[in-house]
């Protein structure tokens, strides 16, 4: 896939959903969240995999995470997704409307984040551009938070304590 094919360096180019940006990143809101206040960060350049990326971007990735962690912190959540979900369009409206109603009972700041990458298709990539999970989490989001991004969707059991 080329730069001109890649639907993140579409948005890039239009400014579109941007909500944070660095030097070499921007920040977005992920629009099929797992839970409200779920972003990505994305490089300008494309590439592909984290091995694609330059020694400069690999070095600054870690600011950007810490200034979007600390921007979903100061984020309405409610205001957000309702603002998102007016725009959207029928494939993703339904997504954000379940964010905004789960926000509604959240809207607090997180208490920790789940950092992710799926680097590549054999990963779960479903965009071939890199990108940085940032998924904020709250105490009492899931009974046992134990095994971090599995217990949210229930498939693993830790509740043994192996």
């Amino acid at each position: 896939m080329t730069e001109t094919d890649c639907f993140f360096c579409a948005e890039l180019g239009s400014a579109k959903n941007s909500v944070m940006e660095h030097e070499l990143f921007s920040v977005r809101w992920d629009l099929v969240p797992l839970v409200p206040g779920h972003a990505e960060i994305i490089p300008k350049r494309h590439v592909q995999y984290f091995d694609d990326l330059t020694d400069e971007e690999r070095s600054q990735l870690g600011a950007i995470v810490k200034d979007a962690m600390a921007m979903i912190r100061r984020t309405n959540l409610v205001d957000l997704y309702r603002n998102l979900s007016k725009g959207a369009d029928d494939r993703v409206r339904p997504y954000l409307e379940a964010a905004l109603e789960k926000s509604r009972h959240i809207n607090t700041p997180p208490d920790a984040f789940n950092h992710g990458i799926n680097d590549g298709p054999a990963a779960g990539q479903s965009v071939p551009h890199f990108h940085y999970h940032l998924i904020p989490r709250r105490e009492g989001d899931v009974a046992n938070p134990r095994g971090g991004i599995r217990r949210m969707f229930g498939e693993d059991d830790y509740s043994n304590g192996k």
